[in-house]
């Protein structure tokens, strides 16, 4: 099963279980989450998350990360290295990158951009 992290708990799709952002400030939900096997975790990430929610993660499944990296924010770099504590230095070099390849090289990463 996969785990989809969003603004809403709206999912349509079969297989994907959703959990809203609000929801992961909730301690029962980490519980839920570490409980659970998870093929792939998919988050869509936004200034609301907090990063400390998302320390974990890395450690439940594979993670595919969806966000804007037009705006390449610190929080977002800050978000995106709690994700992959491992790739965190190529996280924060991405930074400085051009635009095009900022987008391929955390690609391979599994982040992917949406607009």
């Amino acid at each position: 099963m996969t785990l989809l992290i969003n603004m809403k708990n709206i999912n349509n799709e079969a297989g994907v279980q959703t959990l809203s952002m609000e929801a992961t400030k909730e301690k029962w939900v980490h519980l839920y989450i570490a409980s659970q096997k998870w093929d792939a975790i998919r988050i869509r990430l936004a200034d609301e998350f907090d990063e400390t929610d998302l320390m974990y993660l890395h450690t439940k499944a594979p993670i595919k990360t969806i966000c804007n990296l037009d705006n390449y924010t610190p929080k977002l770099i800050m978000q995106l290295s709690y994700l992959y504590p491992d790739k965190s230095a190529q996280i924060r070099y991405a930074a400085t990158l051009p635009l095009d390849e900022r987008r391929m090289m955390l690609r391979e990463f599994g982040i992917v951009h949406q607009g």
